[in-house]
This record gives structure tokens, C-alpha cells and sequence, in this order.
């Protein structure tokens, strides 16, 4: 109810009302997007502002094909996002698909587009944070996924383990947490249901809720979290990131043990 709310106020109020149609993204990422739709609206209530400053960052200092903002409102405690719609099919539905040679291609252009992010400058006062300088939204980290902002990485990784009660296990995270890395702007859901692929090449990447500045290994990990188990994707992961991460990937996978984390959201 509160969404035909919205989408009936914005539509009365929008001087665009009447030529453009609107397809329905709710809270979980469900989608209903007949081709003849370019809107979407998005339903959440973690994103909230975050997700459209990351659009307006990704917009603003990349090339990057990624949804641009529309408008954002707010009806109760829910928060509604319109943006533009992104072309191409998952990559989750596709890859099988794919030549050699468009893997390779799509790989090099991930690896582009990581590289292009990384170029965002952070203006917020803090290392770690999302990318208004508040909180962190991810579900890797303890505290129901949001912790920070923080001003160090080793704030960031006391808190990491905070929440382990055993304390040989803190022990032991504590000694392998990764250090001294650089922080970098970090999309941190490179789940292959956020790539989009348009005739073997990538077309967009979407949903950017839990982006924010991060330690230069997060994509990495977070990337390869769930997916050991599927060669094709380990590989696409590490042709994207390279042998960079190595130790950091073996050091969350014993956090990954100690401390599982649910596959559902960031």
C-alpha cells in the first residue's frame, strides 16, 4: 500500500507523469521489468540515502553503466528509490552461455570498472564508512550488518571479531585480520545477480546499497564469499582481482568459519 502511495504521488507530481512507465524493485531485489520500462523504483529500508549518493558518485567520476537517479521519497520508514533501468540479463542466467572469449572480455571489464571506482574520492571524515561517512551496510560484519563509521582498520577489524565469544576464536581472529591497506570506494555485492550482460558483454552493474569506502581487498572476498564451490565463478573472480588478496582470502575464510554470515542482502 505504501508503495502504490508513492508511485501514485510521484507520478501526479512528476512533470514526466504520463510518458514513462514504472516497474516494481522491492526491499529483496524482485524485479518486474518488461522491456518496454526504462524506470524502476526501489523499496528499502537499509539503503536509504546511501544508495543514491553512491549512484550520483558512480555517475559523477565513472563511465560505468549503473543506474542512474531519478528521484528519491519516503513513506513511513520505508524509502523509495527511482532510477533509471539498466539493460542486459544476469550473469547468474547467462554465463553458461558465454564464449571463452566473451568471458575473457567480461572480465577485463569488471576488472576496468573496479579500477575505475577505486578513482572515487572519499569526502567523508572517515576511512570506513558507507558513502555519506555513516555506517557500513554489509552482512559480513557483525551488529545485524552495520557497524562504523570508522577511522582506522583496526577499528574496523576490532570490529570484525567483536561479537566472537570464545576467546581462543577472537584470539585467533584477531591475529590474522588484514592490515595497512589502502580504502577505496567498494560495491560490495559482486554477486552475479548484480552483473548485467547484453550480447556477451557487460552491460551494467546494480544495486549499490552497500557500497562505501573499504579496505582494497572487501570486493575481493566479498566476491568469492559462497561461491568456493563453483569453479567457473572462482575463476571469473580471480581473473578480475588477480593473486592480490591471497592471504586476505585465507584470513576471512577462518572469520567465514568462526563467525557465517547469512548469503541473503549484501
Amino acid at each position: 500500500m505504501a508503495l502504490f502511495t508513492f508511485y501514485s504521488t510521484y507520478i501526479l507530481l512528476s512533470p514526466l507523469s504520463g510518458i514513462w512507465k514504472v516497474a516494481i524493485w522491492n526491499k529483496w531485489g524482485r524485479i518486474s521489468r518488461p522491456s518496454a520500462f526504462w524506470a524502476l523504483i526501489k523499496r528499502t529500508r537499509r539503503s536509504c540515502q546511501n544508495e543514491p549518493n553512491a549512484l550520483k558518485l558512480v555517475e559523477k567520476y565513472t563511465s560505468i553503466s549503473a543506474p542512474r537517479l531519478v528521484d528519491v521519497g519516503n513513506h513511513g520508514n520505508e524509502t523509495y528509490i527511482v532510477m533509471t533501468r539498466v539493460p542486459g540479463q544476469q550473469l547468474r542466467h547467462i554465463y553458461h552461455l558465454m564464449s571463452y572469449t566473451e568471458r575473457n572480455r567480461l572480465a577485463d571489464d569488471l576488472a576496468g570498472s573496479v579500477a575505475q571506482l577505486r578513482k572515487i574520492p572519499n569526502l567523508t571524515e572517515y576511512m570506513i564508512g558507507d558513502t555519506l561517512g555513516g555506517p557500513v551496510n554489509d552482512h559480513r560484519i557483525p551488529n545485524n550488518g552495520f557497524g562504523g563509521p570508522f577511522h582506522t582498520e583496526d577499528d574496523f577489524n576490532n570490529f570484525l571479531v567483536s561479537h566472537i565469544d570464545s576467546t581462543p576464536a577472537r584470539a585467533l581472529g584477531e591475529e590474522n585480520v588484514p592490515k595497512n591497506h589502502r580504502f577505496v570506494f567498494t560495491h560490495s555485492d559482486f554477486h552475479w545477480s548484480n552483473i548485467l550482460v547484453d550480447q556477451g558483454k557487460l552491460s551494467g552493474i546494480i544495486d549499490w546499497e552497500c557500497a562505501g569506502f573499504l579496505p582494497e581487498y572487501w570486493e575481493f572476498t566479498k566476491a568469492m564469499y559462497g561461491r568456493w564451490w563453483f569453479e567457473d565463478e572462482v575463476e571469473l573472480v580471480r581473473r578480475v582481482f588477480g593473486d592480490n588478496y591471497e592471504k586476505e582470502l585465507k584470513t576471512e575464510m577462518k572469520l567465514w568459519d568462526m563467525t557465517p554470515f547469512g548469503a541473503m542482502g549484501c
